[in-house]
């Protein structure tokens, strides 16, 4: 089995036999998409953790720019599930936690991404669903950190795991953007979120 079809599977000695023979920089031909990224959206902790100590880039973002997932790094993607144990991991392994992504939408649900047409837009709170091509919804500049998007999703745990790593709590999407300007504060919705963005200083 290749590395990253074991990885998004969870199989650990699947991972460790690939590991062993050398198969380690093999990427999804469809999503561009590695091992430890695949492994982090699904919250596949020991997977992370034998990826990891084999080396694998823990910043390294999804490139396929016909890919709705263009720019996420395993950070970002774990954020948005919610996985505390492997955020923990990776920022123990030195990920970038004000890295943010190349898009500006959050989605509907894994089952969708695939098909990359139904997205949710939370522009103004207000949860709208869209039906669009996907060719028409690449912007270009700085878009949603990990905080950002743990933040809106409602991962208290992983909000004070970025915080306490010292994540940039009013860093805001950029120029060109539907959230341009608006800081993590400013979407979260839950309270417990919004006390500690508050109490780092965060501004809505």
């Amino acid at each position: 089995m290749e590395l990253y079809d074991a990885a998004k599977a969870g199989d650990v000695p699947g991972v460790e036999a690939a590991i062993e023979n050398a198969k380690g920089n093999i990427y999804s031909v469809i999503c561009r998409m590695t091992p430890l990224f695949t492994a982090s959206c699904r919250g596949h902790v020991t997977v992370v953790e034998q990826l990891l100590k084999a080396g694998a880039d823990v910043n390294k973002a999804n490139y396929n720019a016909t890919h709705i997932w263009m720019g996420w790094t395993p950070l970002y993607t774990a954020s948005c599930g919610g996985h505390a144990t492997v955020v923990e991991q990776l920022l123990k392994a030195g990920a970038d936690v004000n890295k943010a992504n190349n898009d500006d939408l959050l989605h509907l649900g894994f089952s969708t991404l695939y098909n990359a047409k139904y997205i949710i837009d939370l522009f103004n709170g207000q949860r709208q669903l869209k039906i669009i091509s996907p060719k028409d919804h690449w912007p270009t500049e700085g878009r949603m950190t990990p905080l950002y998007t743990a933040s809106c999703y409602g991962h208290a745990t992983v909000v004070e795991q970025l915080l306490a790593a010292g994540a940039d709590v009013n860093k805001a999407p950029t120029s060109g953007s539907y959230w341009e300007g608006r800081t993590p504060l400013s979407v979260a919705g839950e309270s417990t979120i919004k006390e500690m963005l508050e109490a780092a200083g965060g501004r809505d």
